[in-house]
């Protein structure tokens, strides 16, 4: 569909645009990895994922869509050790994190996974056991 096609376009315009005024937006490079991944330019979405990380460890937005973009382009365990990392060092979004995690597409590849499915029941048991 054009239509589509030019708003992916314009939204990718205003990514880069904004990671050049701002090298170390951590949100901006980490949606923009995603999108790399997306269109199948692994090297400049795990340039773009690095750079997120980088810039803002601790940025819980950055690091998800970090793992997604690592998911998309077929690397599990950068993806799963982002989501591990968010499970450990961010424990105000473990609901979210497992809620989303189960729903989001891009993580889709993990489901499978002995290594997803193990983070994502201990997120469950650790949740339940906090008041």
């Amino acid at each position: 569909d054009e239509k589509l096609a030019a708003l992916d376009h314009r939204l990718f315009q205003s990514l880069e645009a904004e990671v050049n005024r701002q090298p170390d937006n951590a949100n901006a490079l980490a949606v923009g990895a995603a999108m790399f991944a997306w269109r199948d330019d692994r090297s400049r979405a795990e340039e773009w994922a690095r750079r997120a990380i980088v810039a803002e460890p601790d940025n819980w937005v950055a690091r998800y869509n970090v793992a997604c973009a690592y998911a998309a382009t077929n690397k599990p365990e950068m993806a799963l050790e982002h989501l591990e990392y968010m499970a450990r060092h961010m424990p105000r979004m473990r609901r979210w994190l497992l809620r989303i995690a189960k729903v989001d597409a891009q993580l889709h590849p993990l489901h499978d996974r002995q290594d997803y499915r193990a983070l994502m029941s201990r997120i469950e048991d650790e949740l339940a056991a906090s008041p």
